[in-house]
């Protein structure tokens, strides 16, 4: 039978683990989020209970455990232009600052999730371009990453649903800037 008791010792130990590798910060009282979002690798990596998933998490350079547990911490939140402010301080202060750049421009979208943040990024520099022909006439590229492999995939897909389109995508951008196929993604 599989164990998903996780001690104190054990538990400070992967929080100590998942801070070092990729920032990601745990509370005092986060022991549940760890069972709960790890529990699954244990069939996944043929693992009797999370203190065998923890020790051969540190002592191991097994990419693929690491890479999974890694993932399996993240949240993955995101919707379309989350947080306004950032975006209006993009288009009114940030691009017209690079607009004649005599060199390619690069956006870089940190912690990405799904994508809908380099994509509105994206989105909003074409908003600018339309209001301003011939800025960033040298090219502007915007790239996105994640630590969460699973999500770069989905990013990298582009596709999206109905319900994660309806998050902080108005109609208008919709119509504008995405294809929408048959199928309501």
């Amino acid at each position: 039978m599989l164990s998903r008791e996780l001690d104190d010792k054990s538990y400070h130990k992967i929080s100590e683990f998942l801070e070092q590798q990729c920032g990601i910060v745990l509370g005092e009282n986060k022991q549940y989020l760890v069972k709960s979002r790890l529990s699954p690798l244990l069939n996944k990596f043929d693992l009797n209970s999370l203190e065998e998933l923890v020790t051969r998490t540190l002592s191991s350079a097994e990419r693929q455990l690491r890479a999974a547990v890694i993932d399996a911490m993240t949240t993955n939140e995101t919707l379309w232009f989350r947080d306004e402010y950032p975006f209006r301080l993009l288009q009114n202060k940030v691009l017209p600052v690079f607009s004649n750049k005599r060199t390619p421009v690069k956006i870089w979208s940190a912690a990405s999730s799904s994508g809908q943040e380099p994509y509105s990024i994206a989105i909003s520099i074409l908003e600018y371009q339309k209001n301003h022909p011939g800025s960033f006439a040298r090219g502007i590229e915007v790239v996105g990453t994640d630590i969460s492999t699973t999500m770069l995939e989905h990013c990298k897909r582009g596709q999206y649903d109905s319900l994660a389109l309806a998050r902080g995508l108005s109609e208008e951008r919709k119509k504008l800037f995405l294809k929408m196929a048959t199928t309501g993604c």
